[in-house]
């Protein structure tokens, strides 16, 4: 079973993307900051990261940093979420979405990562 991070301080994208993971059958790992998300991903290996960019304290472009600086992480797909334009910031994630996100956008993102596993 493929495991995804879902990183958000808001708590109804956060469930609204978990449920959509979850019908896909992903173990959904859920985190309220980009801190607790990082510690979370070195303990549990995810296949999978979402983040919102803008969080208190590690916000998520910091966060997709760090974990691309980590070896295990090269090639684990990043998404960044946001209700703001994308970020000008190249290689930080291999998929941006804006807010509200599209579920049939999202649909489409996990078959093609569920065909490549």
């Amino acid at each position: 079973m493929a495991r995804v991070l879902l990183v958000d301080d808001d708590v109804r994208p956060l469930y609204a993307l978990g449920a959509v993971f979850e019908v896909h059958g992903f173990e959904v790992l859920p985190s309220n900051d980009g801190l607790d998300a990082f510690v979370k991903a070195l303990k549990a290996l995810p296949d999978l990261v979402v983040t919102d960019w803008e969080m208190p304290g590690l916000d998520g472009i910091s966060l997709c940093r760090r974990l691309r600086s980590l070896r295990r992480f090269a090639r684990v797909p990043l998404i960044l979420t946001s209700g703001r334009a994308p970020p000008v910031v190249e290689g930080v994630c291999d998929l941006f979405m804006r807010k509200p996100v599209d579920f049939s956008e999202l649909d489409a993102f996990i078959a093609s990562f569920k065909a490549r596993a």
